[in-house]
């Protein structure tokens, strides 16, 4: 898990998942945004860290 800061302050983190099944790892990201103490879920999973982490910045310049 990775917070997301602007200007010393939180605006959310990216979390790595991962699954095994069969002996294959699959692994996705998701992107959350910090609303007051908690974090929401922002457009479900993404294949790359960079993705999840793009949908942050995105989310927090247009609100």
């Amino acid at each position: 898990m990775r917070q997301i800061y602007r200007d010393d302050e939180s605006i959310g983190r990216v979390r790595r998942w991962q699954d095994e099944d069969g002996g294959l790892t699959r692994e996705w990201f998701t992107a959350e945004r910090k609303k007051g103490a908690f974090y929401e879920p922002i457009a479900g999973e993404h294949a790359t860290f960079e993705e999840a982490l793009e949908r942050i910045v995105m989310y927090g310049v247009a609100h």
